[in-house]
């Protein structure tokens, strides 16, 4: 738990006059034998755990295919999930808010070369 022991630092310097947000760059992403209930139980305990020190948002927690993982995460979950950075394409985006996996749409139209299309969804 090195990133919260991290972050309780910067509020004992901060105090609540800075406000922090957490990208998990899609943990363990690579391991794709690991998907499973026990990786979505370690991430909700740990955005819980950032929630109690004041986080506004936790970026792209679980692979952006996950999706049972992220409707399990966002139902227990007390921090705001953040996610889309690396969709492509609007229907993809349009689906995953349509499913309900997270509270933040963070399409990047710049890297999909889609900017016409990002409209859309903002």
């Amino acid at each position: 738990m090195e990133d919260v022991r991290i972050l309780k630092e910067l509020k004992k310097i901060y105090g609540d006059s800075v406000k922090f947000t957490a990208d998990a760059n899609q943990v363990l992403a690579t391991f794709l034998h690991f998907w499973d209930g026990w990786i979505t139980l370690k991430i909700t305990n740990k955005s819980n755990k950032l929630y109690h020190l004041d986080i506004i948002w936790l970026e792209e927690p679980l692979y952006r295919e996950d999706i049972d993982g992220y409707v399990r995460l966002r139902s227990k979950s007390k921090v705001l999930i953040a996610c889309g950075e690396l969709e492509h394409g609007v229907f993809n985006i349009f689906r995953k808010i349509n499913i309900g996996i997270f509270d933040i749409v963070q399409y990047d139209a710049i890297d999909d070369n889609e900017v016409h299309e990002a409209l859309t969804i903002y």
